[in-house]
């Protein structure tokens, strides 16, 4: 296994081993890489959520792009999330992918950490403040 570093610098912000053995890496600038058995793919590529005019890491993501990811979580049903330094929370079940904004009065959707609790519960830590807790639906403010 190995990535060049010569095309693209790993700016590696998390790590996450699922539950079926495969490898997420996160991003801070060309998105999600996942390894599998047969390779590393660019995963936000490949589902067409990341943009190529976004070099590096400091510039803003716009919506609908997951190229900064500070955060993976497995969660006990086997959903992947994923926290963007701009974009939100994201969510894949193994065939799509979901982004959600959390609180739109934020000054930004970037997400520290995302947790779930002994009763399941997603809890999600906002670099901008707060810890939210995922409805099914929505976000609710709870600390």
């Amino acid at each position: 296994m190995g990535y060049s570093k010569e095309g693209e610098f790993l700016h590696v912000r998390s790590v996450l081993e699922d539950s079926k053995g495969r490898l997420w890496i996160g991003n801070n600038g060309i998105g999600v890489l996942l390894n599998e058995s047969d390779g590393i793919i660019k995963f936000s590529k490949k589902l067409n959520v990341y943009d190529d005019n976004i070099v590096g890491n400091t510039k803003k993501s716009p919506s609908g792009t997951l190229n900064h990811i500070f955060v993976i979580t497995e969660t006990e049903n086997g959903d992947i999330w994923f926290g963007d330094r701009d974009t939100g929370a994201w969510k894949y079940n193994g065939k799509s992918l979901v982004n959600f904004t959390v609180d739109e009065d934020l000054k930004g959707q970037m997400i520290w950490d995302i947790y779930e609790d002994k009763n399941n519960n997603l809890l999600f830590a906002m670099a901008n403040g707060g810890v939210y807790k995922f409805n099914g639906e929505s976000f609710d403010q709870i600390f």
